[in-house]
């Protein structure tokens, strides 16, 4: 086994940015020895159902999440959610409903960062993308302000926040 496993992967239920299939991602991470692999599709669980059997009957341990778009104070953030468990299950299926009923935006789901802190329990955070405060403070060498950022999400979440760090 390699070890390494893939968090966010969109599967052809990520209804504007792929076609991989799950079919093929599962037989993928079996031939590279893949213990894990994780279906985090924009803002949606509808590859649920079909993944999770598919990936237990190839002997690949699924990992259940979303992709989000995270409205603060301080404008959009892109986060993936992973559940932990099935409370964490529950808790990302009411922020998603929430998302796809009240928060709309520019035709897309957002979820409010209310939500979230209401609903956290069970859910592990990937907080990335280069465009935002946090990615410029850390480009910028300014340790002190991109702490500042991630202070409210680190005390909401302690160990189950993570900075997601793309090229």
């Amino acid at each position: 086994m390699t070890g390494f496993v893939h968090l966010r992967v969109h599967s052809e239920y990520s209804l504007l940015d792929s076609t991989v299939r799950i079919k093929d991602l599962l037989a993928h991470a079996r031939t590279v020895g893949a213990p894990a692999v994780a279906v985090t599709d924009e803002c949606n669980l509808f590859a649920l159902v079909k993944f999770y059997r598919a990936a237990l009957a190839a002997g690949i341990k699924p990992i259940v999440g979303a992709d989000i778009r995270l409205r603060t104070e301080s404008g959009l953030l892109r986060a993936t959610l992973l559940c932990q468990h099935r409370n964490g299950y529950r808790n990302l299926s009411r922020i998603l409903t929430l998302a796809q009923l009240e928060g709309r935006s520019d035709g897309r789901a957002v979820v409010e960062a209310r939500w979230l802190a209401q609903h956290h329990e069970g859910l592990i955070v990937l907080l990335s993308g280069m465009e935002e405060e946090l990615a410029q403070s850390l480009r910028a060498g300014r340790m002190d302000a991109a702490l500042e950022t991630v202070k409210p999400w680190q005390e909401l979440l302690g160990d189950r926040l993570y900075l997601d760090i793309q090229r």
